[in-house]
């Protein structure tokens, strides 16, 4: 056997023995990913807190009145441009467009949470209905706040 084969086949075999063992790490996984966010937090907070600016809900169109508003959700590494072709028709067909950034390497669940307190924030202005259309991750966000039972609230 060639040298070059026995790396691929080792690598090969690493591979596969991952995919066995990561299941069982999730949780450290999953608290890793979230203590380095605290710790980007913590040592860069300009940083930080510029780039938690650009995050929420936006209204892409001028305000139609008496027209559907509906809010679209990106999915994962995609900060929005699979809009890009629908906006346009949305605000051809006088839909009030509105879309959510998100931080996409956190938790679904915190995700769900920032996407609550956004329409939150939008019913103290007004606004009590809006169809959500949603990408991949986008699609999971969503149903999270919608189906945990720990996101659900009644007040705006």
């Amino acid at each position: 056997m060639k040298p070059w084969h026995k790396t691929i086949l080792v690598l090969l075999i690493l591979a596969i023995a991952w995919q066995f063992i990561r299941p069982h790490f999730f949780q450290e996984e999953k608290m890793a990913r979230k203590e380095l966010r605290k710790q980007v937090e913590y040592h860069f907070p300009e940083l930080a807190l510029a780039s938690g600016a650009r995050y929420g809900i936006t209204k892409t169109s001028r305000e139609f009145p008496n027209r559907p508003h509906v809010l679209l959700i990106h999915g994962l590494d995609d900060p929005g441009k699979v809009w890009s072709k629908l906006i346009p028709e949305l605000k051809e067909r006088q839909f009030n467009t509105w879309v959510m950034l998100y931080p996409n390497d956190q938790p679904i669940t915190e995700s769900a949470e920032f996407l609550k307190n956004q329409l939150r924030v939008l019913k103290t202005k007004g606004l009590n209905e809006l169809s959500i259309v949603a990408h991949s991750m986008g699609g999971l966000v969503s149903r999270e706040m919608l189906t945990n039972p720990n996101l659900q609230c009644t007040e705006p």
